[in-house]
């Protein structure tokens, strides 16, 4: 094999060895996708309340921005800025609407109408809210386990394996025989970063990633809406948990208030444009996905 290996001219080995590296990096992310969770159903997204589906899609940052949309949406809050800062307004003291964690960070802006949401105190106060809906996302296997995430570790190492002894032989008979190797080295450096980044750690499983893409899908048509005062108010708030504060053209004005780290995901398609009959949002939501869940749009059943 070293033999056949010291023969390979060297040009013609960096286009062996490309091909190789593009090759394992395709077959070990495919491994690590495809986690025990592959063959479940995608659930209809709206059988999660809008705390938990905006956890899954942008984590504590984006439940913040969820929680603080569906307040304005409900007119329970109002904002004005203040100099560099916001003001949030009480309009409405009635909060039977929304989930524990959404009363965590209403209970928060009553005592302090200036609060800063993501200074270390609230912030830490608002990760131990969280909890009860990540338990609740790893119940129904939607974020890695622990088992999972140790799996995907140990892929990721034995793909680095593979990749790695080639070039690295191919090296040390370079240095041996005193051949040039700075393309070599170059490559192989730049398959190794490409390598970390394809296959980086994941939050989410198989599972998770689907109904992420899924509910993409499901709301993409209220970004394209070129009005959407007429939407269903839980429509709203199901699509700030899905795309962040600038899926709203409604709430532009504030777009700052509600969070700066939301994204702009892009799908494709989505429902027709109907709105959701019922929604999770008048339920507690406590660590458990709601129950009801809401079947409008055309999605589940």
């Amino acid at each position: 094999m070293i033999d056949l290996i010291k023969s390979i001219p060297g040009p013609y080995f960096l286009l062996i060895y490309l091909v190789y590296a593009a090759g394992i990096i395709f077959l070990f992310k495919r491994t690590i996708d495809n986690d025990d969770t592959g063959s479940i159903p995608t659930p209809e997204p709206t059988l999660f309340c809008t705390t938990e589906l905006a956890l899954l899609m942008g984590g504590l940052r984006r439940a913040i921005t969820a929680a603080l949309a569906k307040m304005k949406n409900y007119n329970i809050i109002s904002v004005e800025q203040d100099g560099k800062n916001f003001k949030y307004n009480i309009l409405n003291k009635n909060i039977n609407q929304l989930d524990p964690f959404e009363r965590n960070v209403y209970y928060i802006l009553k005592d302090d109408n200036k609060a800063n949401l993501y200074d270390t105190k609230n912030f830490n106060k608002l990760t131990e809210a969280i909890k009860p809906y990540e338990e609740s996302l790893l119940k129904n296997n939607l974020l890695a386990s622990k088992e999972q995430k140790n799996r995907s570790k140990n892929i990721k190492f034995m793909g680095f394996l593979v990749m790695a002894w080639l070039p690295i032989i191919k090296l040390y008979l370079g240095i041996a025989n005193s051949k040039p190797i700075v393309f070599l080295v170059i490559l192989f450096l730049v398959t190794i970063i490409v390598y970390f980044v394809v296959l980086k750690s994941k939050n989410v499983s198989n599972l998770g990633s689907r109904l992420i893409e899924s509910a993409q899908q499901r709301f993409t048509y209220v970004r394209n809406q070129s009005s959407q005062e007429n939407l269903d108010t839980d429509v709203l708030n199901y699509a700030v948990a899905v795309f962040g504060i600038y899926s709203l053209t409604s709430l532009s004005t504030n777009d700052y208030v509600f969070g700066t780290n939301t994204t702009n995901d892009t799908s494709t398609t989505g429902c027709s444009g109907s709105s959701c009959s019922s929604s999770c949002s008048g339920s507690s939501c406590s660590g458990s996905s709601c129950s009801s869940g809401c079947g409008g749009c055309g999605g589940g059943d």
